[in-house]
């Protein structure tokens, strides 16, 4: 399980969206994302994220316009190249939060999408420390994920499964 820890509130915000995201190509038919099996899905970068960053040049234009293909080009290059479209597309709304929080809105970010994020973060009681915010982003992060299982079935497993471990933590 991937735990997001207060000690010393060091905590790489891409080390745990590596860790959640995971690194290689899935395409789960369930994954909405994944257009009912029709697309893949590498290191958490979609089909259409990732024909976005092609067009917007945040990625160089010669890479493959297929996700798959262009992760099994270079697996390492790759990943760099999703680290700059999380860096440029999911991660401005966090920048200015503690460590913890930061690490929390990232991953939320990418999860749910940077307007949901935001509005989220409007949601944030900002007289608290910063592992209190933390706790509670995750808090609202579990409600949401709740919110899909509960009105779409067919999500039940990445709610029982994987996405828990996108709102754990401990101190």
């Amino acid at each position: 399980k991937i735990v997001v820890q207060s000690k010393n509130n060091q905590l790489n915000s891409f080390k745990l969206l590596w860790l959640q995201e995971g690194e290689g190509c899935q395409n789960l038919a369930n994954d909405t994302a994944n257009n009912g099996g029709r697309s893949y899905t590498c290191n958490g970068i979609t089909q259409s994220v990732w024909s976005d960053a092609i067009a917007s040049k945040l990625v160089p234009s010669d890479l493959p316009v297929d996700v798959r293909a262009a992760y099994n080009q270079n697996p390492k290059q790759f990943k760099k190249h999703a680290e700059t479209i999380y860096k440029t597309n999911y991660l401005p709304p966090c920048q200015n939060l503690g460590q913890l929080t930061k690490t929390v809105c990232l991953s939320q970010s990418v999860n749910f999408g940077v307007s949901a994020i935001t509005d989220r973060l409007k949601q944030l009681n900002t007289t608290l420390s910063d592992k209190e915010q933390a706790k509670q982003l995750i808090d609202l992060g579990w409600q949401r994920y709740q919110a899909i299982c509960s009105s779409d079935p067919s999500q039940r497993p990445f709610c029982e499964g994987g996405w828990k471990q996108n709102i754990i933590y401990r101190d």
